[in-house]
């Protein structure tokens, strides 16, 4: 029993020290950053602190990442550029927003987008509330049969 004891506080204080290799604090360009560098990727986890609930759809983080991973799977999506183009914090609301350039690929071809990320301060995080998708410009890709 105490030898299951030790060993409880053993990985208690290692995830807890996971944990210090996270920033404690993102700026809302930075949690864009975090969002393109993981999305799509096997780290897409990392990036669930730094969304809200709303935007998760009311799903647990570990429940999102894996509805989303299969989703992304399934388009064949794949990141090609990113480039955050505006930001602007609100501090009186606690609201930013940060609009972003992308070009993304899957089964239906290249797109070039726009993204346009809202973020909230929430329990002293900037969170990642909402993501509009605008000024798509796809480019059919051609395949072989």
């Amino acid at each position: 029993m105490a030898l299951f004891g030790l060993t409880a506080v053993m990985f208690l204080n290692c995830a807890s020290n996971a944990n210090l290799k996270a920033p404690s604090f993102l700026t809302p360009d930075k949690v864009v950053i975090l969002f393109n560098e993981v999305y799509g990727t096997g780290r897409l986890d990392e990036i669930g602190p730094y969304t809200t609930e709303r935007f998760r759809q009311d799903r647990p983080i570990a429940v999102w990442v894996l509805q989303v991973w299969q989703e992304l799977q399934k388009l064949e999506f794949e990141k090609h550029e990113f480039t955050i183009v505006d930001s602007e914090i609100d501090t009186e609301n606690e609201v930013a927003t940060v609009v972003a350039r992308s070009t993304i690929e899957t089964q239906a071809g290249i797109t070039r987008q726009q993204e346009v990320f809202i973020l909230v301060f929430e329990r002293g995080k900037w969170k990642i509330d909402e993501l509009f998708v605008t000024e798509e410009e796809l480019q059919p890709q051609e395949r072989s049969l």
